[in-house]
């Protein structure tokens, strides 16, 4: 099994360092993607969906979740996987608007 830590990343890397380690497997495998954020999961969950792999996922710790795919070698070819799309832009988003309201919060305390 391949693992991947993509814990601190924003979508779309957490795809885009599944969709190196599938293209690494050559074939069939199991590639496990450590993430820390519910929108990584549901992004990978919705790729592997649409590559026709297996998925499953768990939450290990407080803020981190593993998401297992599991590639057979029969599926869409790696290449075909989106890693762009409206909902990495939205989840990208989502992250951006997060930090900066942390930025603001810590403006105001430390004046």
């Amino acid at each position: 099994m391949t693992t991947v830590d993509a814990r601190g990343d924003v979508c779309p890397i957490p795809l885009m360092k599944a969709k190196e380690a599938i293209k690494n497997l050559n074939g069939a495998g199991d590639v496990e993607v450590l993430v820390d954020n519910e929108i990584a999961v549901q992004n990978l969950e919705k790729m592997a969906g649409q590559m026709g792999y297996g998925a499953e996922s768990s939450k290990t710790e407080e803020k981190t979740w593993k998401v297992v795919l599991h590639v057979s070698g029969q599926e869409k070819s790696a290449e075909e996987i989106p890693a762009d799309g409206i909902i990495y832009l939205e989840a990208m988003l989502k992250q951006v608007r997060k930090r900066f309201r942390v930025l603001q919060i810590s403006r105001v305390y430390n004046r």
